[in-house]
């Protein structure tokens, strides 16, 4: 018997398997749909009611927020050399980052504003525009 490859389930995938539980689907052709165990159904499941059922919550109730970053002046790992050098010139890695925090309810239905996180207290390329995120400048970020 195959091992079964790893696969992590994000919010929108966990709602619709606890969706198909509702509609009385079995957990066997859950776990085969997903590519995940019965016991990983069984999990989802049993957390789900452990939180939202204590709480009595809703889908348009229950948030996720998820931290990331971003390197955005990174250069790319290889660079194409004309075939009369030998190597390409030398270049210093920029660690120059932002980071990110979008979130959602577990519906869908209510997105938040992307906070965004910079070295910058006031950006010079934010002066004159309005964006849709919600910014915020930390010396440590």
């Amino acid at each position: 018997m195959s091992k079964r490859k790893h696969n992590t389930l994000n919010l929108e995938e966990k709602v619709k398997i606890l969706k198909l539980i509702e509609s009385g689907e079995s957990f066997a052709n859950i776990a085969s749909k997903y590519g995940v165990g019965r016991s990983t159904v069984g999990d989802i499941k049993k957390e789900q009611d452990k939180n939202i059922g204590e709480l009595n919550l809703t889908s348009d109730q229950l948030y996720n927020a998820d931290e990331s970053g971003l390197f955005w002046r990174l250069l790319p790992n290889k660079t194409l050399v004309h075939s009369g050098e030998k190597s390409a010139p030398g270049r210093k890695i920029s660690k120059e980052r932002i980071t990110f925090m979008p979130c959602a309810n577990a519906s869908g239905s209510h997105k938040l504003r992307l906070f965004v996180l910079g070295k910058a207290k006031k950006p010079r390329a934010f002066a004159n525009s309005s964006i849709p995120v919600s910014y915020k400048g930390q010396r440590k970020a």
